[in-house]
């Protein structure tokens, strides 16, 4: 797993401003005008480079997909479960999919607060095929997936546990959709 996720540095972003205010307080004429250039410069470069290419992940394209093909008694597996803040963002767009898909893992109703998937949930065989009993197809939505290989392979294994076998598989830009159909 890595040591350093950037999401948790935000917390250091408003003692780095005053720090760089402080600096450039302190600077007078030619070097506080070069300075305050170079940082708009730079700042300029990183939202181009956001603007240019947009997000590293594709989840309105994944979402959209998911709900195109969607029918009722469909469950949807988000992994890592912390990701299902922005699927459940996109597909909220799809009213007719987002009633017919039941949120089989993390569980929890596509209405209630998104932010609490923020946090940290168990991955068991079990539980995972708990999870998806009933459902008559399963869609598998992965991102980041290569950060918990061990997760991974608890989830893939509740999924044929429950008699799930994989079908065809979809790439967008930082996710992968697959369905998971009963084995006949």
């Amino acid at each position: 797993k890595p040591l350093l996720v950037v999401r948790y540095l935000i917390i250091c972003l408003p003692p780095f401003i005053i720090l760089v205010a402080y600096g450039l307080a302190r600077l007078k004429g030619a070097p506080a005008t070069a300075a305050v250039a170079l940082l708009v410069v730079i700042s300029g470069a990183g939202v181009g480079a956001f603007v240019s290419h947009g997000s590293s992940q594709d989840w309105r394209g994944a979402a959209a997909s998911v709900a195109a093909s969607a029918r009722p008694g469909d469950g949807v597996v988000i992994f890592a479960p912390y990701t299902r803040i922005p699927f459940q963002w996109y597909i909220r767009r799809h009213p007719a999919a987002e009633a017919e898909l039941h949120p089989a893992f993390p569980p929890g109703p596509w209405a209630g607060d998104a932010l609490r998937y923020d946090a940290s949930f168990g991955v068991s065989t079990p539980a995972i095929a708990a999870a998806v009993t009933g459902d008559h197809r399963v869609w598998l939505v992965l991102s980041q997936q290569q950060l918990y290989p061990a997760e991974l392979r608890a989830l893939e294994g509740g999924l044929r546990s429950a008699g799930f076998v994989p079908g065809r598989s979809r790439s967008f830009a930082g996710v992968t959709v697959v369905d998971y159909f009963p084995r006949s």
